[in-house]
């Protein structure tokens, strides 16, 4: 990441120094575009993290359901009658499905709130890029 910084401050401001053009401060567009880059690749962060965080879930969610499977069969090879077999099917069906449903809730939850983390960045920074542009008009004008 610092690495990528560097380049950025070092390569790109030698790069655009050479050019000179009137009217045109490209110290600051190269700001504006650095700023814009440090907002996507804080909303990319965001979005690694929530994947980390649902890929642990899943992972602890096949953990629990493999354990789950070995005590179901236990649970099966020491009943003898077959309606109780069947009710103790019935129970165990409803109760993994019951926890798949709240699975799925928590992983949707993770992801829902990695979007709107996400979209609250890039939205603050487009704000502010407005800003941004609004006070260079103004300056323009009270120029000419």
């Amino acid at each position: 990441m610092d690495q990528s910084k560097n380049m950025f401050d070092n390569e790109f401001t030698r790069m655009f120094s050479a050019y000179k053009t009137p009217g045109v401060d490209y110290e600051a567009a190269l700001a504006v575009m650095k700023k814009n880059l440090d907002t996507m690749q804080k909303a990319n962060g965001l979005a690694v993290k929530a994947f980390q965080d649902a890929a642990k879930v899943q992972t602890e969610f096949m953990r629990n359901s493999f354990n789950s499977l070995t005590s179901v069969f236990q649970d099966l090879s020491q009943e003898q009658s077959v309606e109780g077999q069947i009710s103790k099917q019935k129970a165990i069906a409803k109760e993994n499905f019951e926890k798949s449903i709240d699975n799925f809730n928590e992983i949707s939850n993770i992801v829902s709130k990695a979007n709107a983390d996400s979209f609250k960045v890039v939205t603050s920074r487009i704000n502010e890029n407005i800003d941004e542009l609004s006070d260079l008009a103004a300056k323009e004008n009270q120029a000419a």
